[in-house]
Formats: C-alpha cells, structure tokens, sequence
C-alpha cells in the first residue's frame, strides 16, 4: 500500500493527540484552539469554528475522526481513532496562529477576511437564513396536516369539508420536508468547503 501526505495544523495536531481529547464535539475543540492561539484573541469565533469544520471533516473522511450524533447538530461527537497506516502527517503552522503579521496589521487581515468573505461563505451564510426559515415552515405545515388528520379520524362527518386541506397540508410538508433536505446537504458541502 502506498503511503500518502496529509498536512494538519500543528496546534490541532496537538490537541486531538492529547489524552484528554479522545472524543470532543467542535465547540471544545474551538475552545482549546483559541485557548492555544490566544495571542491573537481579536480572531472571528465564527471563522474559526469554519476552519475546524473543514479540518475535522478531513479527518472523518481519512478514518482518523470517527462522528457520532445527528450530521447537522453542534453537538455532533467525534472519537479519534488509530492514525491510518498508509498516512505520514506532515505538520503545518497554525492558519491562526502565531505567524500572522504583526500586531497593528492582525486587526486588518481580520477585518479583510471578516469583511470580504469568500464567495461559500456568504452562500452558506444565506442558505442557512433559508433553512432556519423553511424549517420552521416544515414544521407548521407537518403539525398542520397532523392536526386535520386528528381532527378527521375523530370526526368522521367532517370529512368532505376538511380532507382537501389535510391533503394540501400533507403534500406542502412533503415539498418542503424535499427542500429542507436539500438544504441541509448544501450547507454540510459548504462548511466542508471553510
């Protein structure tokens, strides 16, 4: 088998081999993160968080990181596993870290990245304005059809005037059960993507 490169920040590199991070969720990890680059503590919790995203995400699909928990939850749990046999890591400097300019220009690469996000930033910004709101459409029209549901198996007699709205009901839910789906999917690619 041949052997393959994979580059890792060196801060993280230390803190997922440290024993007390066997398994962590990303909030923790962020925490410790920032904690070890606190030299630059002006730094965006938000692109931070995106970052390790991204490296976590890496290191699932290398088989290293093994997640448990719903795919869209913070509260997603990792467990690291056995480094692969067939990887030979290669440690880089912090993307946050201590080589950034110096003091009176650490303010302006923030502002730069913060003020002019990458063009999958400020998609998944907007894609996840879109699934917060058709969730909570999801969700009214789904307690909608169950309630004309309910309503329709206890009374029968009711049944011509109120079936065509439980009907709509059921099928909007289904339409947008479809389109929070979708979403949800889009927004994983992307956070994959930072």
């Amino acid at each position: 088998m041949t052997e393959r490169g994979f580059a890792l920040d060196r801060i993280l590199s230390e803190i997922i081999h440290s024993p007390s991070f066997t398994s962590f969720t990303i909030t923790q990890l962020r925490s410790e993160y920032m904690r070890r680059i606190a030299s630059n503590s002006s730094l965006s919790v938000p692109l931070v968080r995106r970052y390790l995203y991204k490296q976590v995400g890496r290191m699932v699909r290398l088989g290293w990181v093994v997640r448990h928990g719903a795919p869209m939850s913070r509260n997603v749990e990792y467990h690291v596993q056995e480094m692969p046999t067939a990887i030979t890591l290669s440690l880089t400097e912090p993307a946050f870290g201590q080589k950034l300019p110096a003091e009176s220009d650490t303010e302006s690469f923030i502002t730069d990245r913060i003020s002019n996000p990458t063009p999958a930033a400020s998609s998944l910004h907007h894609i996840e304005a879109k699934l917060k709101s058709v969730r909570m459409d999801f969700i009214s029209t789904l307690g909608e059809a169950e309630t004309y549901k309910s309503i329709l198996a206890d009374h029968p007699c009711l049944r011509e005037r109120l079936e065509d709205f439980y009907h709509r009901s059921r099928d909007q839910s289904l339409s947008l059960m479809g389109q929070l789906r979708a979403l949800e999917h889009t927004v994983k690619i992307l956070e994959e993507q930072l």
